[in-house]
C-alpha cells in the first residue's frame, strides 16, 4: 500500500495551516492513497479504437468532474462557478451538444459524496500510457484554479496531491503553474465593477511581456539562445496537434493544443526578436 499521499498531504497541510492543516492534508492524502490501490495492474500495449474511446471518455469525465470538486473548496457563489466552467468550455471549444454533459459532470463533482480518489484513479489507469494527456489535464485544472486570481492554499494542496497520484512531482506542478499563470493577466475593471476575475492573456507580438514569454517556454532570461531554442522545440513537440491527433486525442483537447502551440510560438518569437537570433 502507498503512503505517499498521506505523507505529502500532511506536510503541505502543516506548512499551510499548522496542526489543523496537517490533519486535513492527512485525510486528503489518505483518500488519494486509496485511489492508487489496484490501478497499476492494467497495461495498454496498443491503442485500439475501444481504448481510444475509453481514454477520451475518462479524460472528459475527470476534467469536468474534478473541476467541479475543486470549485467547491473556495465556496464561491454558484454564479461564479458557472462563469468558471463556461470559461473553460469556451477555452476548450466544447461543442453545444457536449456542453450539457460537461456541466452535468461539473455539478456531480460539487456533491459532498463525490468520489475524488476513484475518479482520479480511473483516469490514471486509462491515460497513464499518454503522459501528455495527464499534463494537459493538470493544465486545465490550474487554468480553472487561477481563473479568479490567486490560488487558494487548500486548492493548491489538493492539486499537488493529485499531481503525485498522476506520477508527476512538485517540479512538474511548478512548471505547469508557471506557464498557466503567464497566460493570465489582470483585467482592466470598469469603475463600478467589483469583480476580481482574470482573463486569458492575448499575445500580440511586441505587446507580450518578456517575463511572461520566458515563463511560457519554461525558461529564464539567463538561458542561452540554444537553451531557449531547445525549450521551444520540446514544448511544440509535446503540444503539437498533429502529434496528439496521431494518438487519437479528442477534438476538445486538440483545440486546446492548437491554442497552446500558438501561445508558445508567440512567446518564442517575442524572445527571438529581443535577442535577435
Amino acid at each position: 500500500m502507498s503512503y505517499w499521499g498521506k505523507t505529502i498531504g500532511a506536510v503541505f497541510g502543516y506548512l499551510i495551516g499548522g496542526a489543523v492543516g496537517a490533519l486535513l492534508g492527512l485525510l486528503i492524502g489518505h483518500l488519494f492513497d486509496k485511489g492508487l490501490q489496484g490501478k497499476q495492474h492494467l497495461k495498454f500495449t496498443r491503442l485500439t479504437p475501444e481504448l481510444l474511446a475509453q481514454i477520451r471518455g475518462e479524460f472528459f469525465t475527470a476534467t469536468f468532474a474534478v473541476m467541479g470538486y475543486i470549485a467547491t473548496i473556495e465556496e464561491r457563489p454558484a454564479e461564479d462557478r458557472i462563469k468558471l466552467v463556461k470559461h473553460i468550455m469556451d477555452r476548450m471549444a466544447i461543442k453545444e451538444d457536449r456542453r450539457g454533459d460537461a456541466l452535468r459532470l461539473f455539478n456531480e463533482g460539487q456533491k459532498p459524496e463525490f468520489p475524488l480518489q476513484t475518479i482520479i484513479g480511473q483516469f490514471y489507469v486509462a491515460c497513464k500510457t499518454e503522459p501528455g494527456l495527464l499534463e494537459i489535464f493538470m493544465e486545465i485544472q490550474l487554468y480553472a484554479a487561477h481563473y479568479f486570481g490567486k490560488i487558494h492554499p487548500l486548492v493548491k494542496q489538493t492539486l499537488l496531491t493529485m499531481c503525485y497520484q498522476l506520477d508527476m512531482g512538485n517540479g512538474d506542478y511548478n512548471r505547469i503553474e508557471r506557464m498557466v499563470k503567464a497566460e493570465y493577466q489582470s483585467p482592466t475593471p470598469s469603475p463600478n465593477s467589483k469583480s476580481n476575475s482574470k482573463k486569458p492573456r492575448v499575445w500580440r507580438g511586441k505587446s507580450a511581456g518578456l517575463e511572461d514569454a520566458y515563463a511560457m517556454l519554461n525558461t529564464t532570461p539567463d538561458a542561452s539562445d540554444e537553451e531557449v531554442k531547445a525549450a521551444y522545440r520540446r514544448l511544440t513537440s509535446k503540444h503539437h496537434p498533429d502529434k496528439l491527433m496521431a494518438n487519437g486525442t479528442s477534438e476538445e483537447v486538440l483545440k486546446l493544443a492548437e491554442e497552446k502551440t500558438r501561445l508558445i510560438r508567440a512567446a518564442y518569437e517575442r524572445i527571438r526578436e529581443v535577442r535577435d537570433f
